[in-house]
């Protein structure tokens, strides 16, 4: 009884005694001073506590790597155990605090292992397990917080990126997180990241990161991610896989991600930390969908895009090329896209930094909100755009090739272009033209009013000008700003005319340089005059001159085969041949036809002849009354009549 009284004795004076943190401390500093032994590595703890197996506090914990340099240190480590089983290998532990800390991982150069590999290999080695078949440990942490932890991850031999977040350059700070349910298995470890914080050197930040986690050697998967940054607010399941760490240098190529975005609002400030051809990019779009690939090489579906004020994209993409948005090919079918003036202008345009934006010519924006259904593929600056526009002044519908020179400014185009009920008189700034249906194959240069250049061949089955509407009209011919050089062929119940020539809106007067058959031409109907009678016109004309009126025309016009009805009465004239010149203030205007031949010169106004006529008969046969009215018009002039 009393050896087994003294035995208890001693066994309770241990425990009381190992419960003394100066006794703990003493046995933590022999135990760091066998393992710096061990490791061949300098460990030290300043101080410990231990609440009896349960719970233990390291103050001032710290591990050199092998170069001198601090691998692994902090101020303060909480650990508190639920339950251990060697025999099953089992170790459960209810919480671990780590704060003001940092873990430095150093791949040194023309080393093969980096600077954390000779503590992993000391505890994989063989001489601490006695049977080599043995079970690994399953570890299980039900709370990690960090506080203020710090990692650097520095690859030595790599170069390091001038921009964006470099995996091999890894400088981390002010980390705070806080995990639960950690928990490993034979190839993976589980995390449940509830809350995770932190700031990398390169200006990249998270405020909130959370997701259930899964991490092995070849996959990182993130269910239910959620990650707030500065610039975007992110909902998705998201897996990368990859052949090994080291690809996360090369993220754009050789790491490949499955995820489905949901209502994320994701802005190109932060991708371009990882693709740094983006940086400069301040926008950021809201995305749904489905998205699996590459950044270099990625495909989309059930894809929903939200940007600037008002405009969205639905379909599915496939990209191939990025972050060089120059070389990117691109296939995109719409469902629907939505879109104006403004928000086009919205869009970037590479080099980015340079803040450049797309630029709308001012004329397009009467088309208002914009609607596309069709498909885009090609290049950004090289693409094929096929479906169907509805815009506020019409629709249409496009299989067309659209170029962009980047260098020149410039854009090129080809293919089939047709409408419905469009107001082109709006774009093309014509007051009289209105409405216009066609279906035309185009080819040509610039989008804006002032450098459009191209050829047209075609049917307009409609078009309004001035305000009477003309069908199935035949055009074969280039339009420029205000320009229609070609040939045109209307046959109609009030047009029946053959045109080919040009006529020209772009100078101060408009040009007419032209040969028209007009079969017939109900000039009341179609608007051209304002007759009281219905008057229909036969004729062909022949015409190369400019000018708006009578008095600034210049050059010729010969009309033969003239067929005028007015009413009930016919009149008829075989030709009609007018020249008209000017030299400074002197003009001369010879008519020649089959009932008068007359030659003026001098300084006169046509509009106003005929009242300086009624003014002058009278002078010379004074029984002649002509009614008069007043005028103020200089008249110095010869003629021949």
């Amino acid at each position: 009884m009393w050896i087994l009284g003294i035995i208890l004795f001693l066994v309770g004076s241990l425990v009381i005694a190992i419960q003394i943190d100066a006794v703990q401390t003493f046995i933590t500093k022999r135990l760091a001073a066998y393992f710096s032994k061990e490791l061949k590595t300098k460990v030290s703890i300043n101080g410990v506590s231990i609440r009896f197996v349960k719970s233990i506090v390291l103050t001032g914990f710290y591990v050199e790597d092998q170069h001198g340099d601090t691998l692994i240190y902090t101020d303060e480590l909480v650990a508190s155990m639920d339950d251990i089983s060697t025999a099953l290998h089992t170790l459960d532990i209810s919480r671990i605090i780590l704060k003001d800390g940092k873990f430095n991982l150093v791949h040194y150069k023309g080393e093969v292992h980096n600077n954390l590999y000779f503590i992993s290999e000391y505890f994989s080695s063989d001489t601490l397990t006695s049977n080599p078949a043995s079970k690994p440990w399953k570890i299980k942490v039900k709370d990690l917080t960090l506080k203020n932890f710090n990692f650097k991850n520095d690859v030595q031999e790599d170069v390091p990126l001038l921009k964006g977040v470099d995996f091999s350059h890894l400088s981390i700070r002010n980390i705070n997180g806080d995990f639960t349910d950690i928990s490993n298995t034979d190839s993976s470890l589980l995390i449940n990241i509830r809350a995770l914080s932190l700031n990398d050197q390169s200006g990249f930040a998270i405020n909130k990161f959370s997701s259930l986690a899964s991490l092995s050697s070849k996959e990182i998967s993130l269910k239910k991610l959620l990650i707030q940054t500065p610039n975007s607010d992110i909902s998705t399941d998201l897996v990368f896989r990859f052949d090994s760490f080291p690809c996360f240098d090369e993220f754009t190529s050789q790491i490949e991600w499955d995820s489905e975005f949901r209502n994320s609002k994701v802005s190109f400030a932060d991708i371009a930390f990882f693709a740094s051809d983006l940086y400069g990019i301040d926008k950021a779009v809201l995305l749904d969908g489905i998205l699996k690939g590459r950044v270099n090489n990625f495909k989309g579906k059930n894809v929903t895009i939200k940007w600037g004020n008002q405009s969205l994209f639905r379909g599915s993409i496939a990209f191939r090329g990025l972050p060089a948005i120059e070389n990117t090919y691109m296939d995109i079918h719409v469902e629907e896209i939505v879109t104006n003036k403004n928000d086009v202008e919205w869009l970037p345009i590479p080099p980015f930094e340079e803040k450049k934006k797309l630029e709308v010519p001012p004329n397009l924006a009467v088309l208002g909100k914009v609607t596309f259904k069709g498909k885009f593929s090609g290049f950004f600056s090289d693409f094929v755009a096929f479906g169907n526009f509805k815009t506020a002044i019409g629709s249409l519908s496009s299989d067309i090739n659209l170029k962009y020179n980047e260098s020149t400014k410039s854009s090129e185009y080809s293919g089939h272009l047709s409408a419905t009920q469009f107001e082109a008189g709006k774009i093309a700034l014509i007051g009289d033209l209105g409405k216009v249906t066609f279906s035309v194959n185009i080819k040509g240069k610039g989008l804006r009013l002032d450098n459009i250049n191209a050829n047209l061949n075609g049917v307009i089955s409609q078009l309004q000008f001035r305000n009477y509407t003309y069908q199935n009209i035949q055009v074969d011919g280039e339009i420029a700003k205000k320009l229609f050089n070609g040939s045109l062929k209307v046959k109609e119940q009030n047009a029946n005319f053959d045109f080919l020539g040009s006529v020209d809106y772009r100078g101060e007067l408009p040009l007419f340089n032209f040969n028209a058959n007009i079969h017939s031409a109900n000039l009341d109907v179609l608007n051209l005059f304002n007759t009281k009678e219905n008057t229909v016109l036969q004729t062909t004309i022949q015409s190369n001159f400019s000018g708006n009126k009578l008095d600034n025309i210049v050059g010729g016009i010969l009309i033969e085969n003239t067929n005028l009805l007015v009413g009930k009465k016919l009149y008829h004239i075989n030709a009609v041949n007018v020249s008209s010149q000017k030299d400074g203030n002197i003009r001369s205007f010879d008519i020649k036809s089959d009932n008068v031949d007359a030659f003026l010169k001098g300084e006169f106004e046509l509009a106003k002849l005929g009242d300086a006529f009624k003014e002058i008969i009278p002078r010379y046969l004074p029984t002649v009354i002509l009614p008069q009215k007043s005028f103020f018009s200089n008249q110095n002039f010869t003629f021949d009549v």
